[in-house]
């Protein structure tokens, strides 16, 4: 399933070192930008000394024929001689571009890239190609300005347009959301003339330098835009649709039928026990429940910036729970939810995770009278088991206590009538770090014999 979604749109761009003719196959909607000369599928052009349309043409133009349609566009009486300051409009299909490189800089999980399938780190991704990501996929790529995509699992992401121009070096790139989900930290474009855009098929989000996250989930739901830094431009995908400025912690989203619908961003959630060292086999984290949050949201990292994503995971409650990982230092970015499905702003947290568990149970008397106490102990190094047995209650000063036990079971002969709590606890010795960990005192009633 996941190679033959990335089938719709796995063409690349033939690598060349120097400008070639624009393609109409990626072309975007205009009246998306404010603010830059790259303004929809035009560029605005003031025109300087030396300058006229055959001269235009024949350096930055992918040919000849262009213009007659650029002086009609512009109603331009004599194309030889175009007064110096006069601004014009090129549509950007005739211009010549240099094609620019999106780099792969970290992936994992089920992940496809173009027709290949096959990603790896460091590969270099041009127009066209499309990148999927299944259950547990994660990509992140870097553009050649600086700039981060992060693509989530469960998502149809193409690079649509990834190009500078020539005739002003401005810089032109779009990334198409089909599925799913984006998010976005973009460097600043230095040039004015240059744009950034994220499209989903019912709404574009242009930027200048921002960060921003882009939810596409359904086809019949709305695309929803949320701004962590800066301001996104939104409209609908239709032509000529008008764009709303969205700023830091707002949300929006355009329905199908161009529908705007606003909302602030939830604020970021706290951790209630930030330090908590993971030593379950399931990893938990509390959060303290955020005001209007009906979901929360949790994806973990091996690095602090998020790059190296590995996992994600959503709970309708503020505990959140993951199956067990491997030793190490991590990350958690966590977030909540609110009822239109806006994610707000979120938190990260580094945490150890040192495996460290032990469940116990009591085996029913043996035929001598003795009883056995068994536990399951998990973790990553050498362990070392504790026994103690209390009587009446665990306050009191244990009737047993064995500790350094190198087996996971201890057998006592014929313990007296009574109320006893039992318990086990064991030490996990790793890399220099030692991990204790208790069962809950469990209660064992020993009767008289009648």
């Amino acid at each position: 399933m996941l190679l033959a979604a990335l089938m719709l749109g796995g063409l690349s761009v033939p690598l060349t070192p120097s400008y070639a003719q624009s393609s109409n196959a990626a072309r975007a909607t205009p009246g998306m930008v404010r603010g830059g000369m790259v303004h929809g599928d035009m560029l605005h052009y003031r025109m300087k000394q030396g300058d006229n349309l055959y001269v235009l043409a024949q350096r930055h133009m992918s040919t000849m024929t262009a213009v007659e349609k650029v002086q009609r566009l512009n109603r331009i009486a004599n194309p030889r001689a175009v007064p110096v300051g006069t601004v014009i409009r090129i549509p950007v299909a005739y211009l010549k571009y240099r094609p620019e490189k999106a780099r792969l800089v970290a992936w994992r999980g089920d992940v496809g890239v173009g027709k290949t399938g096959a990603p790896t780190v460091g590969m270099e991704l041009g127009e066209g190609i499309a990148i999927a990501t299944g259950q547990g996929g994660f990509v992140t790529l870097q553009l050649s300005n600086g700039s981060r995509v992060s693509i989530p699992s469960q998502s149809l992401v193409r690079i649509a347009r990834l190009r500078e121009y020539s005739i002003n070096q401005a810089l032109d790139y779009e990334i198409a959301v089909d599925k799913g989900r984006l998010q976005t930290k973009a460097a600043p474009l230095k040039n004015p003339d240059s744009r950034y855009r994220i499209r989903t098929p019912i709404a574009v989000s242009a930027v200048r330098g921002t960060e921003f996250r882009i939810k596409l989930e359904g086809d019949e739901v709305p695309s929803l835009t949320e701004v962590l830094e800066g301001t996104v431009e939104v409209g609908a995908a239709a032509k000529g649709s008008p764009t709303t400025p969205v700023v830091k912690g707002e949300g929006l989203a355009v329905t199908s039928d161009g529908r705007n619908i606003a909302e602030n961003l939830l604020p970021a959630p706290e951790l209630v026990r930030p330090g908590k060292v993971q030593k379950d086999e399931t990893l938990s984290f509390e959060v303290a429940p955020v005001s209007g949050a009906t979901r929360y949201h949790a994806i973990f990292a091996t690095d602090a910036s998020l790059s190296e994503q590995f996992a994600e995971t959503r709970s309708d409650t503020p505990v959140i729970t993951y199956p067990s990982i491997p030793n190490g230092r991590y990350y958690v970015r966590v977030s909540a939810l609110s009822p239109n499905g806006f994610e707000g702003f979120p938190a990260n947290y580094g945490f150890a995770r040192r495996l460290s568990s032990v469940k116990g149970s009591a085996a029913p008397f043996a035929s001598d009278g003795s009883v056995l106490f068994k536990w399951d102990a998990m973790g990553e190094g050498k362990i070392v088991h504790r026994f103690q047995l209390y009587r009446d209650s665990v306050e009191s000063t244990p009737y047993i206590d064995e500790p350094g036990l190198a087996k996971s079971e201890i057998r006592l002969d014929r313990l007296p009538p009574g109320t006893w709590y039992w318990r086990v606890g064991i030490s996990v010795f790793d890399d220099g770090a030692v991990t204790d960990s208790w069962t809950t005192a469990e209660k064992l009633i020993i009767a008289r014999e009648e």
